[in-house]
């Protein structure tokens, strides 16, 4: 049997190519339509086209041909987390689990499901139960990084994003997370550079953008914290010496003034996306 199509829908999808991919995977249809493991990868390609009732069509078969099996039950969990349906994925996820409670990729689709649901320790408990079967899935230390950082666990989560990177140096998320971690400590310029080789590996990424907005603005507060116990310490002097009013006033006009420019150079209240 010829699976020239979906070996190249697997490379187009893997690259984010997923018309290309899509077509790849019709193409392989018509050589083999009764193999439900490709009716199930072209279910989750068009729910990334928001093709959801295509989608939903080709998960349906893919059930219909491979009714033991996790594999259909997990694809429609996938579609659903597309929809943001997050209840009923979770259910369907969930039969994916009792059917292949050995599948990483369930777990971790869980964990994901649970994130988005509010339901931060569900999603440490799901993805500590997919590393504990693929202990070198990237994704998944990637998330859990990003789980522990939620829980101020600092120091665990820059540990996840270091075994992530040490995994994959290419991987964009790896590197925002240990920019994050950087943020964290308060070195914002090791930060920089870690988003910076985020961009330059995804230059699309919108979470080195938003890393990027995040480390300016905590830089930002970090220097207007500084000032303001300088403003304080300042005030305190003047009315320990008993200086005029009027020059009370005009320092307190002058140091406002300041504050407001520290906080625009350094991009609190800049909505441009550069540093």
């Amino acid at each position: 049997m010829n699976y020239a199509h979906l070996q190249r829908a697997q490379f187009l999808a893997d690259r984010g190519r997923f018309k290309e991919a899509a077509a790849e995977y019709t193409a392989q249809l018509a050589v083999t339509p009764e193999n439900g493991f490709v009716h199930g990868l072209f279910a989750m390609t068009l729910a990334r086209l928001s093709q959801f009732e295509s989608a939903m069509l080709h998960a349906n078969e893919a059930l219909g041909l491979l009714p033991e099996s996790g594999w259909p039950h997990f694809v429609i969990a996938s579609i659903l987390f597309q929809k943001k349906d997050y209840s009923t994925a979770s259910e369907w996820v969930a039969k994916a689990i009792q059917v292949q409670p050995e599948n990483s990729h369930y777990y971790l689709l869980l964990s994901s499901i649970r994130f988005f649901q509010w339901r931060r320790d569900d999603a440490l408990q799901a993805i500590d139960a997919c590393l504990r079967l693929a202990p070198e899935n990237v994704q998944a230390l990637n998330l859990r990084s990003a789980l522990l950082r939620l829980k101020w666990d600092h120091s665990s989560a820059d540990l996840a994003a270091r075994e992530a990177l040490a995994l994959d140096p290419e991987n964009s998320l790896s590197h925002v997370n240990r920019g994050l971690s950087f943020v964290a400590k308060g070195s914002y310029g090791k930060a920089f550079v870690e988003f910076d080789e985020a961009l330059k590996l995804d230059p699309n990424s919108p979470a080195a953008r938003w890393g990027i907005a995040n480390a300016r603005s905590q830089r930002a507060i970090s220097i207007l914290l500084g000032f303001l116990i300088l403003v304080v310490v300042f005030l305190g002097f003047l009315s320990y010496s008993q200086a005029a009013f009027g020059c009370f006033q005009f320092t307190v006009a002058v140091l406002i003034v300041l504050a407001i420019l520290l906080l625009w150079r350094h991009g609190w209240l800049s909505t441009a996306s550069s540093r």
